[in-house]
């Protein structure tokens, strides 16, 4: 009954009751603080009654269309689970495929930084983890074999020679000299550096050497490096007076320099974000939103089902203020149906056409972005705003050229420009008539307590508040407070 102007008579009769401001304050107080200390039961609730409204045009029409009220519903319900579960879909997909294009954006986003005066990514660059060696095949050290001794008093070439060892034997008596033979081609070895001898054939000493077997570096296996840590000598303990020591002191550890504190860190690393933690949220989330929407379908059940029989119990439980409170809740009724009807038309419009920007200038996750663009329009003011983050910044990640992101960019706030701030306040805002700063200030105080959900319900509970003050002669000068005019 916003058409309503206060009269002369209930000027008067507020005018003698000078307690109803403070009471109708503590009223509204006390229903906010409810509503608040109650999330956790209220919140679903007030979902499915938002759905409830979503719907309930769409099931007009089609009770228009000769079609029975239940039937219309449970196509309704039909149609919303089955494009949620699509939507689902959808957006699993996109965000598995973004997340395996997260190290291209990352390399993308150092090229775009290193043309920035004032910061440099070299150390960050020479920080990245290097991609893992793979590991390659065990392979066992093949059998040294000794070359073919040459003929007697004839030297090898010195070219051929790349490593002599020498090897020192023991001097060996000779008695028989015919009958004394080389035992082995590589003598043991007893004394290091002494001269090295041999007995040739016929029992005489002599300093030549036979030839030993030519080891090359790559016969000699390599052993792997073993990083030793410094050894650092403890600390001295502290002692009291006495002598008792009261404090074992740590040994000093030593800081790693900046640049070396960085090395082998990612972007998500250097935030402290691990795949672990990333999981652990979204499975989280996933169950939370799942046994939440469980719960809204089982109230939305119930409410389409009780939704006609409700005028008619309190125009029987209130004979006197009954019709007043029935009129009340239709004009309650038909401000958030008109409003929500808007606002789904207005989300699906720029959805759609921000989808065919996109898709044209082949937005990698285009179709992520464009249920974005939809789901943040019911936050009003900052969600269509918030929308446009994502695909701007992918954008210059994903073009070579700045110039075409800065075109989609453009062409995408102008799109929310056209939307927005010509059809939804032309068809939406001035049935709303709400004060922008207390339309800010109700974003600010249910999204800080419900999060995603309180920014979506803000509007509706601040427009059924304002209507609520207009339908009593009593409270409508609080209701002027909330409008804009």
């Amino acid at each position: 009954m916003s058409g309503v102007t206060p009269n002369p008579s209930s000027q008067r009769v507020i005018a003698r009751q000078p307690y109803l401001p403070p009471l109708v304050i503590l009223a509204i107080l006390a229903v906010i603080g409810t509503i608040t200390f109650l999330g956790p039961v209220i919140k679903p609730v007030l979902v499915a009654t938002f759905i409830f409204f979503i719907i309930q045009p769409a099931a007009q029409w089609l009770t228009d269309r000769g079609l029975s009220s239940w039937l219309s519903y449970l196509i309704l319900l039909f149609v919303v689970l089955v494009a949620g579960m699509l939507l689902v879909r959808v957006a699993y997909q996109n965000l598995y495929d973004l997340q395996r294009r997260i190290p291209q954006y990352e390399d993308r986003a150092i090229e775009l930084l290193s043309n920035v005066p004032g910061i440099d990514v070299d150390e960050y660059r020479r920080s990245r983890p290097k991609p893992p060696i793979e590991p390659q095949p065990y392979k066992p050290p093949q059998p040294l074999t000794p070359p073919a001794s040459p003929p007697t008093g004839t030297a090898p070439a010195v070219e051929e020679l790349e490593t002599v060892v020498p090897v020192a034997t023991p001097a060996i008596p000779v008695d028989d000299p015919g009958t004394v033979e080389p035992t082995s081609p590589m003598p043991e070895t007893s004394d290091v550096g002494a001269e090295p001898t041999t007995v040739d054939g016929d029992g005489v000493v002599s300093d030549e050497t036979p030839l030993e077997p030519e080891l090359t570096n790559s016969d000699v296996p390599v052993s792997a490096e073993i990083d030793v840590d410094p050894v650092v000598p403890p600390a001295e303990p502290e002692v009291d007076e006495n002598g008792q020591i009261f404090r074992q002191a740590l040994p000093p550890r030593e800081e790693a320099p900046a640049g070396e504190q960085l090395e082998g860190k990612t972007l998500l690393e250097l935030f402290n974000v691990t795949s672990e933690a990333i999981g652990r949220v979204l499975v989280g989330t996933a169950v939370e939103w799942l046994e939440g929407g469980l719960m809204v379908l089982f109230y939305l059940v119930f409410i389409i089902l009780d939704a006609h029989r409700l005028p008619n119990r309190i125009r029987r439980a209130l004979p006197e203020t009954g019709e007043k409170v029935v009129e009340m809740g239709e004009d309650i009724n038909q401000s958030i149906t008109d409003y929500m009807r808007v606002k789904t038309l207005v989300s699906l419009g720029m959805a759609v056409t921000a989808a065919m920007m996109m898709a044209v200038f082949r937005l990698e996750n285009w179709p992520l972005w464009a249920l974005i663009t939809f789901l943040f329009n019911y936050v009003t003011y900052v969600g269509s705003l918030g929308a446009l983050v994502p695909p701007t910044v992918i954008a210059f990640l994903q073009f070579e050229s700045p110039i075409a992101a800065g075109i989609l960019t453009l062409l995408l706030c102008g799109n929310r420009f056209f939307w927005i701030d010509y059809v939804e306040i032309r068809f939406a805002g001035r049935k709303l008539s709400i004060n922008a700063v207390l339309l800010l200030v109700s974003l600010a105080y249910w999204g800080s307590f419900w999060g995603v959900t309180g920014l979506v319900l803000a509007v509706p509970m601040l427009t059924a508040t304002k209507i609520a003050l207009e339908t009593f002669p009593s409270t409508r000068n609080w209701a002027i407070l909330i409008s804009e005019d």
